[in-house]
């Protein structure tokens, strides 16, 4: 185990990307609802599947409510204010689950295993299921649309095979590494009245997904793509423009598309991209939609896996809700996802409900780790994996608690000096400084309570950037 500056403890929870094994068997019948944020205030109405009759308003309590998207562990989570909140059950009260400060959140999706993505106007953010920040960067997509229209804003919707992150705004659309957050290929343009919505289907082909783009005034376009953004076709909806969020029904493949305008807020499709007529005579203008179910569609956890990409090695942490009769657990791990090679064994200890190996010779490059738990008899009864990637050379910044110090560290070949630059969150530079050599520990208690962003750079001698980095970072006390 490592000590000093870059000892483990729970402040790399903000790096952490966390995968749950959870069993696929429902734990209570599932009942698909169909909701709407509302134009003009933002309340939440619940509408019929078939006619789009309203048939609750305002659930949850929610107001100045924007995108939203049910989880699989169970909830409603909407985007409302300055805040994403969440519904438990249709009879329930909103409760705030995150705040942000200087952002707003536009829109949210969740994954299959659970972990929560949100755009806002700046930036995308990742949690996993404790709602502990995994990732965050900046999306670089604009919102001004031709028609001016202030309730357009942000999508985001998560590839399901293999967790890439699409964002889609007024200027185009992008997907980016779920891992680093780094942009992959090319960004879709956009258009002068702008995009929204984004959805994947398994309806009409493998592989392809919605998404929305009013690109001709007064008319909606959807566009198909496959997931490496080849166009493969358009149709049009009845729509007298502003379009703002789609949903597909995994029972039938009916899509549902949303718009801001008054006289025909939405149309539903089905499958075969036909028009069904006669939707949402009652429903309002919209500002996001979520299709789903409250109840939980994953079984309750038996063992809990998260991997923490830190400096050159990974750190493999695990939980077991009940112990019992186990004799150790075995952790291994893959270059291919297929071909396992053992790293080693951890003892089980009575009453211990927690446990971590440290992988100190990981390389560069994706990797799988797998944790099995073995019973007396030497039979696996669990087992749980998922990849990480290694992303270094790079910079690390790590905040060893709220208001102790944050440790910033370039693996960069050539790094000569760092330079670091702390921004309120009005974007102004409250802080500056130049650090010879490839290491700082920087104390917090000179820096006024707050929430920043760290920029940090690495420069090799002749001052050329060779790695950078920015991170959001909370100074309280």
């Amino acid at each position: 185990m490592r000590s000093g500056p870059w000892a483990f403890g729970p402040w790399h929870r903000m790096l952490a990307l966390v995968v749950l094994l959870l069993s696929a068997a429902p734990v209570s019948a599932q009942v698909t609802r169909l909701y709407n944020t509302t134009r003009g205030t933002g309340i939440i109405q619940e509408l019929d599947l078939v006619t789009g009759a309203v048939l609750a308003t305002n659930v949850g309590g929610i107001n100045d409510g924007r995108g939203m998207d049910f989880s699989p562990l169970g909830g409603l989570y909407v985007a409302n204010g300055n805040n994403v909140s969440m519904i438990p059950t249709i009879a329930s009260a909103a409760a705030t689950v995150i705040s942000y400060v200087g952002e707003t959140p536009h829109d949210l999706c969740f994954d299959a295993l659970g972990n929560l993505y949100v755009i806002t106007d700046l930036r995308i953010y990742v949690y996993n299921t404790a709602m502990l920040q995994t990732l965050s960067f900046l999306h670089g997509l604009a919102t001004t649309t031709g028609d001016g229209n202030p309730n357009k804003g942000w999508g985001i919707e998560i590839r399901p095979d293999n967790g890439e992150i699409y964002a889609v705004g007024a200027a185009g659309l992008k997907r980016f590494s779920p891992g680093t957050g780094v942009q992959l290929g090319s960004t879709i343009a956009g258009s002068a009245f702008g995009l929204a919505g984004i959805k994947f289907t398994a309806s009409g082909f493998a592989g392809a997904y919605f998404y929305v783009g009013n690109v001709i005034s007064g008319v909606d376009q959807i566009r198909v793509y496959d997931v490496n953004l080849n166009l493969l076709r358009t149709f049009f909806a009845a729509h007298n423009g502003n379009s703002i969020d789609l949903e597909v029904n995994p029972a039938n493949g009916d899509l549902y598309l949303f718009s801001t305008v008054v006289s025909n807020p939405a149309n539903r499709f089905s499958s075969s991209e036909v028009v069904n007529g006669g939707f949402s005579v009652a429903a309002n203008p919209t500002r996001g939609s979520a299709l789903g179910s409250f109840e939980p569609i994953l079984a309750s956890n038996q063992l809990h896996m998260s991997l923490e990409n830190i400096a050159q090695g990974v750190k493999v942490h695990w939980t077991i809700d009940e112990p019992v009769d186990l004799h150790q657990f075995k952790v291994a791990r893959s270059h291919d996802g297929q071909d396992f090679e053992d790293l080693g064994e951890v003892a089980v200890s009575s009453g211990t409900f927690e446990y971590a190996y440290w992988d100190q010779i990981a390389i560069a490059g994706k990797s799988w780790y797998r944790v099995s738990a073995i019973d007396a008899d030497g039979n696996v009864t669990l087992t749980a994996h998922f990849p990480i990637e290694i992303d270094h050379p790079g910079l690390t910044i790590l905040q060893s608690g709220p208001g102790e110090r944050i440790d910033v560290c370039s693996f960069a070949p050539g790094t000569d000096h760092l330079q670091l630059t702390i921004l309120g969150v009005d974007g102004k530079s409250v802080w500056k400084m130049a650090h010879g050599g490839s290491f700082i520990s920087i104390p917090c208690a000179s820096i006024s309570t707050g929430i920043y962003w760290l920029q940090a750079l690495a420069l090799d001698q002749q001052g050329a950037v060779v790695a950078s980095k920015t991170q959001r970072i909370d100074i309280s006390r």
